[in-house]
């Protein structure tokens, strides 16, 4: 990107401007761009141009995070963008709308602009048609990105099945356009990744273990490389394939962008290792996991990386129940807001995790009773999103606290589906434990 932006000092007009801002917000530095933007007069430039160069600082200001700023752009970028004959153009600026009413979580107007982006056609005879320049992305490639903001908007009814086939819409689309753009191309993997992970759909797993080693990675694109493998692993694992879990565990450890998220990568090794009796390996993957988290700054850590104190809490809670409970009350402290488009802002899986964590705690400081509501909790979540696996492993849970024999039934139909796996198990360890108390 910097020598991109080298190349650009070489050049002035408002072609090398648009250019210029799409830089400085690929390199994350939205507010250069609005710098930029906002030091040009649009009067006297050309009608196509002006145009660009308002949608673009509509969308630098919603990437900045101000509202007032982003609300006067979108007001000039309106005023000109519908008329200039572009469907290219009116596409990205309907993508911004609907990206800035979704960050403003009125999600009714961002669904609105998004289904108008998607159904729009282009009614303007060619003649009229400003042809002097090629847009920079072509509508395909703003019909994938609203394909998969109406995934987000899916995933907050808990509709997780519905977003995949939005993501796999979007792909479809993204693959029609002329361009290339790994960042948004990574980010709608890494998305659809997280979903594979619970869905337990062999199409939807073999789609990105494939679309994986097709994306050109750098390490711009860490996180999201980390989200993939991270659930590429915990897919093998529940397929029975726990050395292959752990393998992809240690590559997502490899490419961590950050601490915190290193630190998940260690605790999923750790789990795994526990559950094949691995004891050892688990506790050194724990230690490790502890010693790098007392360097970790959480208060200032992203909202999903604030997450990784519940899995060290649900890791200590058998271990150091005195740490676990302070894992758990510094999440509390620093919970705060997620941004609208993080991976769990806005809908109840991010409830049912904290709802196991503290169940954990709770078990481990034998208060019964609260665990046993937390976890009833978690299962319901779990159960009502179709997340099956992740209901089982709350349903025997709340089987080995309370005896009631219909969870342990509903832990016996994921056995039976997931038969190599951890979970198969983890239910014959329990219906082991009770044969065993009923010949007592």
């Amino acid at each position: 990107m910097a020598y991109c932006l080298a190349i650009l000092t070489h050049h002035a007009g408002p072609e090398a401007d648009a250019l210029r801002a799409r830089c400085y917000m690929r390199a994350g530095r939205p507010h250069e761009a609005v710098d930029l933007l906002s030091g040009i007069d649009v009067t006297a430039l050309p009608h196509r141009a002006a145009s660009e160069l308002l949608v673009l600082k509509f969308a630098s200001a919603i990437a900045i995070g101000d509202a007032e700023v982003a609300d006067t752009a979108m007001l000039e970028a309106k005023a000109r963008s519908y008329g200039v004959g572009s469907i290219e153009l009116e596409s990205e600026f309907r993508f911004y709308c609907a990206l800035f009413a979704w960050t403003q979580r009125r999600y009714d107007d961002a669904r609105e602009e998004l289904t108008a982006l998607i159904e729009a056609r282009s009614d303007v005879p060619s003649w009229l048609v400003d042809t002097t320049h090629t847009y920079a992305f072509n509508r395909s490639y703003w019909v994938a990105r609203a394909y998969e903001l109406l995934g987000l908007t899916a995933a907050r009814h808990g509709d997780f099945a519905s977003q995949a086939a939005l993501l796999l819409r979007a792909f479809e689309e993204y693959d029609r356009a002329s361009c290339v753009d790994v960042r948004i191309e990574a980010a709608m993997l890494s998305n659809l990744a997280v979903l594979v992970r619970d869905l337990q759909s062999p199409e939807l797993e073999a789609f990105v273990r494939e679309r994986c080693e097709r994306v050109a990675w750098n390490r711009a694109l860490d996180e999201h490389r980390f989200l993939v493998l991270r659930a590429l692993g915990w897919c093998h694992a529940l397929s029975g394939d726990h050395l292959g879990g752990l393998r992809h565990f240690r590559r997502s450890a490899d490419v961590a962008p950050s601490v915190a998220l290193r630190i998940t990568a260690l605790l999923d090794r750790a789990f795994i290792a526990g559950e094949l009796n691995e004891r050892f390996f688990a506790s050194e993957e724990l230690e490790l996991a502890c010693r790098l988290a007392a360097d970790v700054d959480f208060d200032g850590a992203g909202g999903n990386e604030r997450l990784v104190l519940l899995d060290l809490a649900r890791a200590l809670a058998d271990v150091d129940v005195v740490q676990a409970r302070r894992m758990l009350d510094r999440y509390a402290s620093i919970r705060g807001s997620m941004s609208a488009l993080e991976v769990y802002a806005n809908d109840r899986r991010r409830r049912a995790e904290e709802c196991l964590a503290r169940a954990d705690v709770a078990r481990a400081e034998g208060q019964s009773d609260r665990a046993t509501m937390l976890y009833k909790e978690a299962f319901e979540i779990w159960s009502a999103i179709g997340y099956e696996w992740r209901a089982a492993a709350a349903a025997l849970e709340i089987h080995t606290l309370t005896g009631e024999p219909d969870y342990l039934a509903v832990a016996a139909r994921e056995a039976a589906a997931r038969p190599q796996s951890w979970i198969a198990r983890r239910y014959a360890k329990v219906v082991h434990a009770v044969h065993a108390q009923t010949r007592t």
